[in-house]
């Protein structure tokens, strides 16, 4: 690769392709819709050992590793290809296994000496009351991402609860920007015969109904799940769960049928959650916008039921085919279930309130609407 393959305006990631990331999904679906939608290209900076393409995206694998030495190449590299505006993206976990890159910051502190600095922030610390073991590497976090912001023009986070926490570490709180983290799996839709297809090709009865689990499983309660899959099998319902992502990996045993289908590319995830009744997000905290299974369900038109709890957005609350009840209370969570299966037989009606979710995703939440507001701000330095 030579400099002059560069953009002026580059983004920085850890991993993409062969490996499995959501972070690194996210950057590229933002490279590819900035590029399709805006006059202003990006180039995809990532680890050495990521593939050079990642589908239609050209992608410059330069990172070497986290040491300073590795940040003072890529830092030069920068320089030498004239970057006149770099957006980090970041997680505490994302750059190394310790939670933290003092050699992160450093290199961020000195970009932003030449560079306009732009921090897209995926996850801010893991800092939890009830759980003392996260407090000391939690603070460690803390100020880690304070000495990021604090060399950052501007930020972006995709969470309110992020949004304050973000808040509380930077006096300029202008610099802090609401910015959507949509579907990684665009919509591949499939006729009514072949979901009837996969459905049969999975061993799953036409009448059965498809409770499906998606993603992070660190949040997920598990013994909820395992309560729901014992109190329906006693319900005589026909029910069959289905575990895409990492919730694949969750060690519970389950009395009714199970489907674990492995990792699956975007296009036929998307043929999955289509056959899906049902998101179930039981989530510790409660559900929030950054959850991309979350942003997946409601493009593809999948109600969800999910937790109510600190990290839950205001405006999920308002969407008529989220149902959310208080994190928590295990019991409140059944009963809604068991409410939402006996509206799925009125199903013109569900149709309507997916549709209105989907249509509120669209206006505020999609691709397009995160390219515009990244772009008001690369347009505005891009030009001095």
């Amino acid at each position: 690769m030579t400099t002059s393959q560069l953009n002026p305006v580059v983004t920085i990631t850890a991993k993409t392709h062969p490996y499995v990331c959501g972070v690194g999904d996210y950057t590229v679906n933002l490279v590819k819709y900035f590029n399709q939608y805006q006059d202003i290209e990006l180039s995809l900076l990532t680890g050495k050992s990521c593939e050079s393409f990642h589908g239609e995206v050209p992608v410059f694998p330069v990172l070497e590793g986290n040491t300073q030495k590795d940040y003072e190449k890529l830092l030069n590299l920068l320089n030498q290809a004239s970057v006149k505006i770099v957006v980090l993206q970041y997680a505490p976990y994302l750059y190394n296994s310790q939670g933290y890159d003092l050699n992160l910051v450093n290199f961020w502190k000195q970009c932003a000496q030449s560079m306009q600095t732009v921090l897209i922030v995926h996850e801010t610390y893991y800092w939890f009351l009830r759980y003392p073991g996260t407090w000391f590497k939690g603070i460690v976090q803390a100020h880690a991402l304070k000495a990021l912001a604090l060399s950052s023009d501007s930020i972006f986070c995709g969470s309110e609860q992020y949004s304050r926490q973000l808040q509380r570490l930077v006096q300029d709180q202008k610099i802090i920007c609401y910015l959507p983290i949509p579907n990684n799996i665009a919509p591949n839709i499939i006729s009514s015969q072949q979901k009837d297809n996969l459905r049969q090709q999975l061993n799953i009865s036409p009448d059965s109904l498809v409770l499906t689990l998606y993603g992070c499983i660190g949040s997920i309660r598990k013994s909820w799940v395992i309560k729901l899959d014992r109190y329906l099998r006693s319900r005589s319902l026909s029910v069959t769960w289905l575990f895409l992502g990492n919730a694949q990996s969750l060690n519970i045993s389950c009395t009714n049928p199970v489907v674990r289908p492995g990792y699956l590319s975007a296009d036929i995830l998307s043929q999955y959650l289509q056959i899906s009744t049902l998101l179930i997000m039981p989530h510790e905290f409660g559900v929030s916008a950054k959850r991309g299974s979350l942003m997946s369900a409601i493009e593809h038109k999948l109600p969800i039921l999910g937790t109510d709890g600190d990290l839950t957005d205001s405006f999920l609350k308002d969407q008529p085919s989220i149902f959310l009840v208080p994190d928590g209370i295990y019991s409140s969570f059944q009963s809604e279930l068991i409410k939402i299966l006996s509206m799925l037989s009125t199903k013109s009606a569900f149709a309507d309130l997916t549709e209105k979710t989907y249509a509120y995703y669209q206006e505020n939440l999609s691709w397009r609407n995160v390219v515009t507001i990244l772009n008001q701000h690369v347009h505005a330095h891009h030009k001095n």
